[in-house]
């Protein structure tokens, strides 16, 4: 369904010189942290073994934005009657799809490889290995077959995000894949089953569901989304269920019946580790990955881990705001990263975002009281904010452009109830529904229904 070749934009290209930076992986942080460095006046190499952009660009954030994109569009026209419209022999063609996906692939590869050419960025294609603090032997292979260079470098960063997790009990099973396999997939499966129900077990179901599949979610926990509020999980299980998405919570996976088109692993990722590697540079590491400080510094000199490999939080935009924080130590900038009120957004439909605190008084405004998400047909779920001590603190969405809408509740994070409550928001527009949540934490919301 969704296979393709690999897309080769990185080139072999030798240099003897110093690097300010040898940055090995050319994901989200590493080709942030590269162009930081080169603003910085800096000079920056990337080693990348596979295809720049990494997971976000090729298997995570790009692809799966846009199989949803495809998905949702493909439930509104089955739907079109709810807006007067009339809509006759709905499908879709796997072969557009499966093209449409390539293209938008292609073109985010594309637009890394050409700003990092725009800012003097060298790329090099292969595997990097680090024996020794200053230089990265860089190999033609994951064997080690043939040295392709050898190369000097002020300082090291390590980018080399991570993959799925996949227990060895059932690795063998022809029909079980991961999130990243999906995109190898011939054809779309009439009945499948995914085990986790974090946020990307529920970004497939959401997409799979969307293009008529039957889809099972399997949650070891007692509900989905554990990270988030219990109201946002419960919230979403029941839009999830209302759509045919049938979710088993406290269900363990090995009771599972894998009589099925496919299982899809969806039990998260975990860092991908050169474990002899780190350990012969005396870097101090775990299975959760490498040990940084706030400056992204490892415990040796001159080594940072940036990303899903230092294990923090597995995000593409963190991994970016880390590369950014390494760029500026290694450029001679003192800087630390901040992880307080870190967005987190999933892209389910309807969609969930959450950040800051959830504490202290709350306020909820539901969508369906919202002029444009009733116009807009999109009226399912709602926003709730926190506010502690007369300031707000946190908010959790779930519903239309939930993953937007939390950008304007972390501009407001911090500012004292009384002066968002004179602000002037547009009208109709979502954002109203947060100003109104906001209102509701003093019982003053204006078009709730007074109880």
């Amino acid at each position: 369904m969704f296979s393709r070749k690999l897309l080769n934009t990185v080139k072999t290209n030798p240099n003897p010189k110093k690097f300010d930076a040898v940055i090995i992986g050319g994901g989200s942080g590493g080709y942030t942290a590269a162009i930081r460095i080169a603003q910085l006046g800096g000079e920056a190499c990337i080693v990348e073994k596979k295809c720049l952009g990494g997971v976000c660009a090729n298997t995570g954030c790009i692809p799966t934005k846009c199989l949803i994109s495809i998905a949702k569009s493909f439930a509104n026209f089955k739907n079109s009657e709810k807006f007067g419209l009339t809509a006759e022999n709905i499908s879709y063609d796997v072969q557009k799809i499966k093209s449409r996906l390539e293209r938008t692939i292609k073109k985010a590869v594309k637009g890394i490889e050409n700003l990092l050419a725009s800012n003097g960025v060298e790329i090099i294609k292969g595997f990097g290995c680090v024996n020794e603090t200053g230089k990265v032997i860089v190999y033609d292979n994951e064997k080690k077959t043939k040295v392709v260079c050898i190369l000097n470098a002020k300082n090291i960063v390590i980018a080399s995000g991570s993959n799925p997790m996949r227990p060895q009990s059932i690795a063998k099973n022809k029909n079980i894949i991961t999130s990243e396999d999906v995109f190898a997939l011939t054809d779309i499966p009439k009945n499948l089953v995914i085990i986790g129900g974090g946020y990307i077990g529920l970004e497939f179901a959401s997409i799979f569901n969307g293009l008529g599949v039957n889809v099972s979610v399997i949650e070891k926990l007692e509900r989905i989304l554990p990270a988030e509020e219990q109201e946002i999980s419960d919230e979403l299980a029941r839009l999830m269920q209302r759509t045919g998405i049938n979710i088993s919570t406290n269900t363990d996976f090995s009771d599972i019946d894998l009589e099925v088109d496919k299982v899809l692993l969806a039990m998260g990722r975990q860092p991908n580790l050169n474990r002899q590697e780190l350990s012969n540079l005396g870097v101090i590491f775990s299975e959760n990955g490498i040990k940084t400080d706030l400056s992204m510094r490892t415990n040796v000199k001159g080594v940072y881990a940036i990303g899903d490999v230092n294990g923090k939080f597995l995000l593409a935009y963190l991994a970016s705001a880390e590369g950014i924080v390494a760029a500026e130590n290694i450029m001679g900038r003192k800087q630390e990263m901040n992880y307080n009120n870190i967005p987190n957004c999933i892209f389910t439909i309807p969609e969930v975002a959450s950040i800051g605190k959830r504490e202290g008084k709350s306020g909820k405004f539901p969508f369906i009281a919202n002029g444009k998400a009733f116009t807009m047909g999109e009226t399912d779920g709602f926003v709730k904010v926190y506010v502690d001590d007369g300031r707000l603190v946190g908010a959790s969405i779930i519903g239309v452009q939930a993953s937007s809408l939390i950008a304007v509740a972390q501009g407001l994070l911090g500012k004292n109830v009384e002066e968002i409550k004179r602000m002037i928001i547009a009208h109709p527009t979502l954002p109203e529904a947060i100003f109104e949540a906001v209102l509701d934490t003093e019982g003053q919301a204006i078009n709730l229904l007074k109880q």
